[in-house]
């Protein structure tokens, strides 16, 4: 009887080591499941508020904002001594509105 005892508990012992391991398998899936849930939240923060939200249109935003530099020439040449241009307003002849009817001057349909 003692034998079978001993046989038990060994047994037994063995099945707890066996789910110990088990639990802390579990756990570590579980730990990095979360992790790439939080990530994955992050993530759709950031593309919801890169897609819907508020646009800044500031040059160092922009990919390639240093190359933007080459199309500021007009304002580099700018120079407050030069001669602003005339402007020549050009009178165009209006053209005369048609009258509109009244309820009384409108066909009838009968």
């Amino acid at each position: 009887m003692t034998e079978k005892l001993s046989e038990n508990y060994e047994e037994a012992l063995t099945f707890i080591q066996k789910l110990q391991t088990e639990i802390s398998e579990l756990k570590d899936t579980v730990n990095k499941q979360n992790i790439m849930l939080s990530n994955l939240n992050e993530m759709l923060v950031k593309g919801r508020k890169a897609m819907f939200g508020k646009s800044s249109e500031q040059l160092s935003n922009i990919d390639g904002a240093e190359q933007l530099s080459l199309f500021n020439e007009a304002e580099q040449e700018y120079s407050a001594k030069a001669e602003e241009p005339t402007v020549e307003t050009v009178n165009v002849k209006s053209h005369p509105r048609r009258k509109r009817l009244s309820c009384e001057e409108l066909p009838r349909q009968r």
